[in-house]
């Protein structure tokens, strides 16, 4: 909830913040996601932020690694769908 939002602008204590309805309507938003089989676009874009390795003093690309900031909405979704790949794996055995 405090990391830094992707490309909608979106952060974590935003979500958290949402009220009784808002939280509704966003749950409606990711079964409707889940129902159809497709992802908002937003939801698939990323900010790549390229930072330096420790201990390299090159200016190379191969001293950087990359960090994908991507839609924290998105990855409230991708919990949820583990969640229930898990329960539906563990009902079955």
């Amino acid at each position: 909830m405090t990391k830094s939002p992707g490309p909608d602008g979106v952060f974590g204590r935003m979500l958290e913040n949402l009220g009784h309805r808002g939280k509704l309507r966003l749950l409606d938003i990711i079964n409707l996601s889940w129902k159809i089989g497709r992802l908002p676009a937003e939801w698939k874009r990323a900010i790549i932020i390229p930072i330096k390795k420790a201990g390299k003093n090159n200016w190379s690309p191969k001293d950087f690694r990359p960090i994908a900031l991507t839609s924290t909405t998105c990855k409230i979704m991708e919990k949820m769908i583990l969640i229930r790949i898990q329960y539906f794996w563990t009902a079955r055995t």
